[in-house]
């Protein structure tokens, strides 16, 4: 795994996790076709493999990470597929895919020309206007907002780039869980750039960079269960702040170089793949 926070500040934020269901399982399957309204069925296939990898290095800091951010719902008798790879039958494109709760990649037709960049509108099974290189954000995610053709990510997860060197590679961990595609770089301390219903933050878990990705809507100082469910700040644990009421809390970011943390708190620097960066988080002092 990239080591892209300190050992201390590693320690201080939320583990996470992929699955919605109790005991973290990831869901596969292995048949192909849908249903007439692309609904999943009750039947499914369900490997019993753990949903988290775990960072166990000899400096004892432990960060749980997403082994799988695909199909998080009991899903069968559809065609997956693998949103960076791409590796949907020739004039079909593999796009992220909401049904009510519900969410996993899926194989549509390409249909369309618009390049990523362009207005786009997607119907109720993830079928868009856009190429074959991008796919129409949000889509089917439950958003009531414009959507816009945005391109797929490359390489692949655990080194997911974009074309566009002005662009990251986004996972989401509220909606979707999954990789949504190339958005904007941001900077959390001066966030410019992102659409009013996006944030800056972690682009996820594993990627030492910052971009514009879904807002969660958790202030300040409230319970979070993720990094991205902070609006303006970072999910820490409670031991790694004053006052917190659940297993973990909103915390705003920071700059190092000169810090407006609470009283009894510290600007805790985070090591990115950005030497220029003075991003922090305020928490409690490392011992």
């Amino acid at each position: 795994m990239t080591r892209w926070l300190s050992v201390t500040v590693t320690a201080l934020l939320l583990p996470l996790a992929c699955a919605k269901q109790a005991g973290g399982e990831s869901h596969t399957t292995t048949s192909q076709g849908a249903t007439e309204s692309g609904e999943p069925t009750d039947t499914s296939s369900s490997s019993g493999d753990d949903a988290d990898d775990a960072d166990d290095s000899d400096d004892g800091v432990l960060l749980l990470i997403p082994a799988d951010v695909s199909g998080l719902c009991s899903v069968s008798e559809l065609s997956l597929c693998d949103e960076i790879a791409q590796d949907c039958p020739e004039s079909e494109k593999c796009v992220p895919f909401g049904f009510d709760d519900c969410s996993y990649p899926r194989c549509v037709p390409i249909t369309g020309d618009k390049p990523a960049g362009e207005p786009c509108t997607v119907d109720a099974q993830a079928i868009d206007d856009c190429d074959g290189d991008s796919w129409c954000y949000p889509g089917t995610l439950g958003l009531d907002v414009p959507g816009v053709c945005i391109p797929f990510c490359q390489h692949s997860r655990q080194a997911a780039v974009c074309d566009d060197p002005s662009l990251t590679c986004v996972f989401d961990e509220l909606t979707y869980h999954g990789v949504l595609g190339c958005r904007p770089r941001c900077e959390p301390l001066t966030p410019t750039g992102c659409e009013p219903w996006e944030r800056c933050t972690f682009t996820h878990p594993t990627l030492p960079e910052f971009g514009c990705v879904l807002a969660g809507g958790v202030v300040n100082g409230e319970v979070c269960s993720s990094i991205q469910a902070c609006d303006s700040g970072v999910c820490v644990i409670a031991e790694a702040l004053l006052e917190c009421a659940g297993a973990s809390c909103c915390s705003p970011w920071c700059d190092v170089l000169a810090p407006d943390c609470a009283l009894g708190l510290e600007c805790v620097v985070f090591f990115i793949d950005e030497p220029e960066s003075t991003v922090g988080v305020c928490a409690t002092p490392p011992p």
